[in-house]
């Protein structure tokens, strides 16, 4: 997931909650396929709150058929209201386009200026709550740690006379800064852009990579 999906997610959070769906990927493409077999999707999805049962004595071919005139009569009665189900799937993903177009907008901004350090800390804020320190390396002076909804595993170094203590007191609310940083246009993931928070601890900076878009 990227800045602009971050953006639009917050902007559609209650239209997602609604929805059986988690996530804005699984919400859209939910909205794609109910836009593409929409009768369909609703016949089965109603047969199914009461399906037909065989009976001991009902042959195979019997069955079959009592089932295919059950789904037409409810492919009939939802057929009524289909235009105006397929104008709200239609309105649904008109929204997220719109909230897509929006999210680019500030998303650019976002990355460009300087002074939208609220605006960071806002799009950022859960992805600092989701920084979990893992085992420590006292070889190599580092804690593992995951971040991000995927888990996403990479290190930070510690010195090992304080790494008992940064462990029992590690907070999300002693990050202090988020930095947005991009690689030099002439390397070859020079659109890659990473995002790394600052934590504090005892007076001294630790940098934690948290993104990376």
């Amino acid at each position: 997931m990227d800045l602009t999906d971050i953006l639009v997610e917050q902007y559609l959070q209650n239209d997602i909650a609604k929805s059986e769906e988690n996530t804005l990927q699984d919400y859209k493409q939910r909205l794609l396929e109910k836009k593409d077999n929409l009768l369909e999707l609703l016949v089965n999805k109603t047969y199914k709150t009461d399906p037909l049962e065989k009976g001991e004595f009902e042959r195979t071919d019997d069955f079959n058929n009592r089932v295919s005139m059950k789904l037409e009569e409810i492919k009939a009665e939802i057929s009524s209201g289909l235009p105006e189900l397929e104008k709200d799937v239609e309105r649904k993903l008109a929204k997220i386009d719109a909230a897509t177009a929006i999210a680019k907008r500030k998303a650019e901004y976002l990355l460009s200026d300087k002074s939208a350090e609220k605006l960071k800390w806002i799009i950022f804020k859960n992805q600092l709550q989701q920084v979990n320190l893992g085992r420590y390396d006292a070889d190599e002076s580092t804690f593992e740690y995951t971040y991000g909804e995927e888990n996403v595993e990479n290190n930070v170094e510690v010195p090992i006379e304080v790494a008992q203590e940064f462990r029992e007191k590690f907070s999300s609310d002693n990050f202090t800064d988020i930095i947005l940083s991009k690689p030099a246009s002439g390397e070859s993931n020079s659109k890659k852009i990473t995002v790394e928070a600052k934590y504090n601890f005892d007076g001294k900076d630790y940098v934690f990579k948290i993104w990376s878009i």
